[in-house]
């Protein structure tokens, strides 16, 4: 994933840690998009992060991402041959992993046909938590039926 890999975890790492000591660590669960053009050039960039409710970190990055979509071209329209480059601490839970392949399939429906996704983790979400993968055998797979490339970083 490259530069953009290294700028988009270091946006969720900076935000993590200015959260320690102020939330709960259920609660700092961050993570951080990047929307690049062909040329790699950033054209969005977002940090969120896990407030305990049902609207998880990737469906609040995704969210910016069409919020962004709507001001810059209409909405479902990216560049062509641009990237995405999504970074969660916490691999995408089973919840979020089905959320990412439903949104790349929009995204492509809508004519995004260019566009590369790609997203990184640093930790396997497992069992026995909330939404957790039975193993990291499952976790790839569920990652693999997504689209989108990924990668532990």
């Amino acid at each position: 994933m490259g530069i953009l890999k290294d700028l988009v975890k270091g946006d969720a790492d900076d935000v993590h840690g200015m959260l320690q000591g102020v939330t709960p660590s259920s609660h700092r669960l961050t993570g951080g998009i990047v929307l690049a053009d062909q040329h790699k050039n950033v054209l969005m960039r977002e940090t969120a992060n896990f407030h305990g409710n049902d609207y998880h970190v990737e469906k609040d990055l995704l969210s910016n991402l069409f919020t962004w979509s709507q001001s810059n071209g209409g909405a479902w329209t990216l560049p062509a041959n641009s990237r995405v480059y999504l970074y969660v601490y916490n691999s995408p839970c089973t919840v979020c992993a089905r959320v990412l392949k439903r949104t790349r399939a929009i995204w492509y429906n809508k004519g995004n046909v260019t566009v590369q996704w790609k997203f990184g983790f640093t930790v396997y979400y497992l069992k026995p938590r909330l939404n957790g993968h039975e193993d990291v055998n499952a976790a790839n797979a569920a990652y693999n039926a997504t689209g989108w490339a990924y990668k532990r970083v």
